[in-house]
């Protein structure tokens, strides 16, 4: 990136600095300011932009297909996305979000005021749900340790305050997650296996689904599209460890050797989808690790799909799917 002088400022960008605009935060929209303005060799536009009501940690280098003019169409534009994609809010402002915490202790303060000015941190393009400890930075000295542990603490509060993390399952799909754990623990039989109907296939159902829509941008598509990919890769990581009743395990192994060359998004179907969401549910709020731009993308991208799935998913769950373990199977799943 390089600096660019106010001579060029109205050849080369369509906003300028300081002017109030629409900016995309994931598939959602929302009012914010441009603070600085930037251009590459080739003369791509970025702009540092401040999300009006949102604490400065969210201030964000983003490009220009990322940002709209405020006028009447786009602020339309921006409740039929929220209907679509977000819950609205009662109280906060009035484009429907919560307003962060803005108010600080005056220790919070000097803490800040001492730490050295650093980059605007670089958006990242999809979300990483695989966190390692090895991408934790231990500091070694206690109070150092500490002072990062209340800095965390209040990055969490922020996403809280500002966007409901609560998930709900819809009764829906409630009713088919209580005849699949009938299925399995009761009646003991497994679901038959690869699903006519894999977790791999509603998702690509899904994001057809989404991209059909006249609201949905080039951008937000991207960036659903690698959500549903983040979804994808989740489920596979989380099934083995989380996902599969006792009774099921070995069918798990099974499954696994018969099928190298498979991911479990692509062998398992709808039943264990939806539990996968019964999980995330449970685990969504202690995603501390991830960004804050990747955590309010994850939880609008789980809701929209969970609506997307009260309506879908009948098709794709049948209890005759189910088949009854022999007994050799039973002397396995005991053991």
């Amino acid at each position: 990136m390089s600096a660019v002088n106010r001579k060029t400022l109205d050849k080369r960008f369509k906003f300028s600095e300081g002017e109030k605009v629409l900016c995309f935060q994931g598939p959602l929209v929302y009012e914010a300011k441009c603070l600085k303005l930037e251009a590459s060799d080739d003369e791509t536009a970025s702009y540092f932009v401040h999300y009006n009501g949102w604490n400065k940690h969210w201030d964000e280098w983003v490009p220009e297909s990322r940002v709209m003019k405020y006028n009447e169409t786009n602020l339309q534009k921006q409740k039929d996305l929220l209907k679509q994609f977000g819950k609205e809010k009662s109280r906060g402002s009035s484009d429907g979000r919560e307003r962060p915490k803005r108010s600080k202790s005056v220790k919070e303060k000097a803490k800040v005021e001492k730490e050295p000015e650093t980059k605007p941190e670089v958006r990242r393009t999809s979300v990483d749900l695989n966190v390692t400890n090895n991408q934790i930075n231990q500091e070694p000295k206690r109070k150092k340790a500490r002072v990062e542990s209340v800095e965390e603490k209040e990055e969490i509060e922020i996403v809280h305050e500002m966007f409901d993390t609560s998930l709900n399952i819809p009764h829906e799909l409630g009713v088919m997650l209580a005849d699949d754990w009938d299925l399995i623990n009761h009646q003991k039989q497994l679901y038959d296996l690869p699903a006519k109907v894999t977790v791999e296939d509603i998702l690509n159902k899904y994001l057809e689904s989404r991209n059909n829509l006249s609201i949905v941008t080039q951008q937000s598509s991207i960036q659903l599209k690698e959500m549903v990919l983040g979804l994808s890769e989740y489920f596979s990581v989380m099934l083995g460890s989380q996902l599969l009743y006792k009774f099921e395990r070995p069918q798990f192994g099974d499954i696994l050797d018969k099928y190298p060359g498979r991911t479990a998004s692509q062998i398992y179907g709808c039943p264990h989808f939806l539990r996968f969401f019964v999980r995330m549910r449970s685990t969504i709020s202690s995603q501390s690790l991830l960004s804050n731009n990747s955590l309010v993308i994850l939880i609008t991208s789980i809701r929209d799909c969970l609506g997307f799935l009260k309506h879908e998913a009948a098709s794709w769950f049948n209890t005759n799917d189910y088949v009854i373990a022999p007994a050799e199977y039973h002397r396995r799943a005991m053991t």
